[in-house]
């Protein structure tokens, strides 16, 4: 029976295995959106956060535990280069940057927001 060496193992984590293995689409909502009713969605289908649109493009996210009365504009947190990944990050990478980001959002193909990973 063979068995992988660690050196082997690691390299399949650090050049196989990426964040596209783990990563959902983001859904979203946009800038005038009523905030409660956001808040309703996102408890119904169990979400922390869902991206906000505007003109086409995701310019940021909100998360359930801040959402109160009003318009989601109010709410809107905008992405952070910490928060921001490339859809080729290895996944043994990724474990690190949780450790300091409870939310990661990918970059995939046209850079914009498209995918996001939420391990609390």
């Amino acid at each position: 029976m063979d068995y992988y060496s660690l050196d082997h193992l690691k390299h399949i984590f650090e050049k196989n295995l990426d964040v596209q293995l783990l990563a959902e689409d983001l859904d979203y909502c946009y800038l005038d959106d009523n905030a409660l009713e956001i808040k309703k969605k996102l408890k119904k289908y169990d979400y922390d956060v869902i991206g906000v649109k505007s003109n086409n493009k995701i310019i940021g996210y909100v998360t359930q535990a801040d959402l109160q009365t009003g318009k989601i504009k109010n709410y809107i947190q905008t992405f952070t280069t910490n928060e921001l990944i490339s859809d080729s990050t290895p996944l043994i990478e990724l474990i690190y940057i949780l450790k300091d980001s409870p939310y990661v959002f990918v970059l995939a193909g046209s850079f914009q927001y498209k995918k996001s990973l939420n391990l609390n």
